[in-house]
């Protein structure tokens, strides 16, 4: 297929082109399932959003001269949207925009931080602060609750460390129905549609790392915190538990080492006992909450608090999970995404040093980085796989297969006819085969 914009690799008769659909500008941002689709665009100081229908393949709706953001997250099970402008990590507040069916605008609202990570369900939408606060506001834009991380116990000098190199993570967040799914320190913690803590799991300790580190690696890693944060010295302390202070009143540049705050310990919490950032990763569906950890295990509990799975995955962190409906489909810890099947392992793959992105489909998974996407089965075997001209902007569920979009194109894939005749079918290879 010389014509098309992707060079096909493997399965030529498992998924076909159905459809191509092209929207300009390029999409940056693109949400959807299998009922639709909704793309942000940008243009000089706005945006455009365009909305797509999943079953016919056309461009239902769209809306330009919008305010401009960034980033977009769309739930088309709730018909609701939300996009925000300003970038994670600027120490900023950043400005929300809420978005109804047919892309109609219902409000908007300021957040005093940067934005880590959104979630919809639980009568709204949920936001992770880069101040570790859980605001909650309805589909509408109005503030509901307002939720903050207890406050770790004590900070060991690895962890802060490891915090100026940046490697601490804020807290995670998964939501479900009428239930909010935050980790964040040591423990897993379980609030209901108000922000009321309804149960908490602690998550195993980690052991102590070793760490060497030179100050002048310090110092760089401080210096970029505050050019981010845009922090006077005398402020730097809201950025990490410690700092590092510049004495102007000496005769030359220096630095002054100022250790690290001890915070007031949360009520409940275990004397002496260290609290530090342990999930790497976390995904639910309506019966099961899963953890990845920083030590490359894998845990679940369900949503009344009662353990349901304790797997050693990888050496390494887990850095991403797929979940649908279903439970866990797939887990990533380094170069290796481990495939399940009923809640056990069915399957692993490498990638050679990638991270792949995944998303979930009927039977398979649908695997991405920037030029190539695949899908695999359950055992983690390629059934299908292109490489890409243009950068993919994401992979997502499509009525009958999957949608790629790659620059300015949105091309649906389904099962061929052969597939559909033939059906159950398996292709064989090797994981990397292709």
């Amino acid at each position: 297929m010389p014509q098309e914009p992707f060079e096909l690799q493997k399965g030529a008769h498992t998924y076909a082109l159905l459809e191509q659909l092209e929207v300009k500008p390029a999409p940056r941002v693109c949400c959807g399932s299998r009922d639709g689709m909704v793309c942000l665009s940008r243009r000089p100081r706005q945006s455009v959003l365009t909305e797509v229908h999943g079953a016919q393949w056309v461009v239902s709706q769209r809306i330009a001269q919008l305010p401009a953001m960034h980033e977009l997250w769309w739930e088309e099970k709730f018909g609701h949207g939300l996009g925000y402008a300003n970038g994670r990590w600027t120490g900023q507040e950043s400005r929300m925009y809420f978005y109804g069916r047919h892309l109609c605008r219902l409000g908007e609202a300021r957040l005093p931080s940067a934005i880590v990570q959104v979630a919809a369900g639980a009568q709204g939408w949920h936001v992770v602060g880069q101040d570790e606060n859980v605001y909650a506001y309805s589909w509408e834009g109005r503030p509901r609750w307002q939720w903050r991380m207890p406050p770790r116990v004590e900070r060991r000098r690895e962890e802060l460390v490891e915090f100026a190199m940046g490697a601490w993570r804020p807290p995670l967040m998964a939501v479900q129905e009428d239930l909010v799914a935050v980790s964040g320190g040591a423990q897993l913690r379980c609030l209901d549609a108000w922000g009321t803590e309804l149960w908490r799991q602690a998550l195993p300790r980690r052991a102590n790392p070793t760490i060497d580190l030179t100050e002048e690696m310090l110092h760089a890693r401080v210096g970029a915190l505050r050019a981010q944060a845009a922090l006077s010295p005398a402020r730097m302390d809201e950025v990490g538990y410690f700092y590092w202070e510049l004495e102007s009143g000496r005769d030359g540049p220096e630095w002054e080492r100022r250790m690290w705050v001890r915070e007031p310990r949360a009520e409940g919490d275990e004397e002496g006992r260290d609290e530090v950032e342990m999930a790497t990763a976390l995904g639910a569906n309506r019966q099961t909450v899963y953890v990845g950890t920083g030590e490359g295990e894998l845990l679940a509990w369900n949503w009344q608090g009662s353990p349901q799975m304790k797997l050693r995955l990888t050496e390494g962190a887990i850095v991403s999970l797929c979940v649908d409906r279903r439970g866990l489909r797939a887990a990533q810890g380094g170069d290796t995404v481990t495939y399940f099947r009923e809640g056990r392992i069915s399957g692993k793959s490498s990638h050679a040093g990638q991270r792949p992105s995944m998303a979930a489909l009927d039977q398979e998974l649908v695997l991405w980085t920037r030029h190539a996407s695949w899908t695999v089965d359950a055992r983690g075997v390629v059934q299908w796989a292109a490489r890409w001209e243009k950068p993919i902007v994401t992979c997502v569920p499509a009525a009958g297969g999957f949608a790629v979009v790659s620059g300015s194109g949105l091309y649906r894939f389904g099962q061929s006819e052969a597939m559909r005749r033939d059906e159950p079918n398996s292709v064989p290879g090797q994981a990397l085969g292709w």
